[in-house]
């Protein structure tokens, strides 16, 4: 197993409402983050985000949560705010949804996400209104590594959505799976999108 390379948020000062802020570098287990009172364990969220969360991230919740694995690498307030994310996702259809929004509740939440992402660059910020005193390191930057076969597969479910041509148009040079992940993971601090780079190269 792995563990997480980033865990929870980094409390910093948005201009723009809603939009989503940077994961804290925090390298740690699971097990580390929930001894040091982080609200990591899923059986202890509220009915409402543990709902919700199977919902938002079915494939994670499969093979986490629904196999007796109930310690995650986000905190329950860091997924609230990826629901709001994710929910932002265009399309209608399901096998495509659930796929894209896989790809940030892996990212986030997945017990062992050190086994394909790396943290690439990290930038100290300072906190919010809430945590003025306070310095975080936020990642700026992540590479994700996915099998050949995946990326390929995602842009297949995705193509025939009637939704798809926001998220990776043709005539902007969106022609595959890497043109869509590097649409979705451009850097978009403090506005719509991304809070943080995202890299997407292959395994194999």
């Amino acid at each position: 197993p792995g563990h997480c390379v980033a865990f929870d948020s980094s409390y910093v000062n948005v201009t723009t409402a809603g939009v989503a802020i940077p994961n804290r570098y925090y390298p740690t287990s699971v097990e580390d983050a929930y001894d040091a009172g982080f609200s990591n364990k899923f059986t202890e969220w509220s009915a409402t985000n543990r709902e919700q969360f199977q919902v938002d991230c079915p494939l994670l919740y499969n093979e986490t949560i629904a196999l007796g694995d109930d310690m995650l690498c986000c905190t329950e307030s860091q997924y609230t705010g990826l629901s709001t994310q994710v929910r932002m996702i265009p399309g209608l259809c399901s096998a495509c949804k659930e796929n894209l929004r896989n790809i940030f509740c892996q990212m986030t939440c997945s017990p062992n996400n050190s086994m394909f992402l790396d943290v690439n660059e990290v930038r100290i910020m300072g906190g919010d209104d809430e945590h003025p005193d306070a310095v975080f390191p936020a990642v700026e930057e992540v590479t994700y590594y996915v099998g050949s076969d995946w990326i390929r597969d995602i842009y297949d479910f995705c193509e025939a959505d009637s939704s798809f041509s926001l998220l990776c148009n043709p005539n902007q040079d969106c022609h595959d799976g890497y043109g869509l992940m590097e649409y979705m993971g451009k850097y978009a601090f403090n506005s719509i999108g991304s809070p943080l780079q995202i890299n997407v190269t292959t395994m194999d």
